[in-house]
């Protein structure tokens, strides 16, 4: 089973997922006013089939949600990187 990042794991309607399994628990509502990508990803259907909870899987390594989410996201701590090139590995 997938674990959550502990900085995103108790209050939201959604959850995304890393491409190594961290998941996010977060609020559709903020991701959609700060970024039109969020916005237009949560105003596609679902597959009806797949469950109302069911995660949506990012391409993203954990680390670098992390740090994109904190940027956007309304958190008390912030994610380092030590640099750019851990964003593209």
């Amino acid at each position: 089973m997938s674990e959550f990042h502990p900085e995103f794991s108790s209050n939201g309607d959604m959850v995304l997922q890393s491409a190594e399994g961290t998941k996010f628990r977060l609020n559709s509502a903020i991701l959609k006013a700060a970024s039109t990508v969020f916005h237009d990803m949560f105003a596609m259907p679902r597959d009806p089939n797949e469950p109302g909870d069911a995660p949506i899987v990012l391409a993203e390594k954990a680390k670098v949600l992390s740090f994109m989410l904190n940027c956007i996201y309304p958190t008390n701590t912030t994610e380092h990187l030590d640099g750019y090139e851990e964003v593209w590995e």
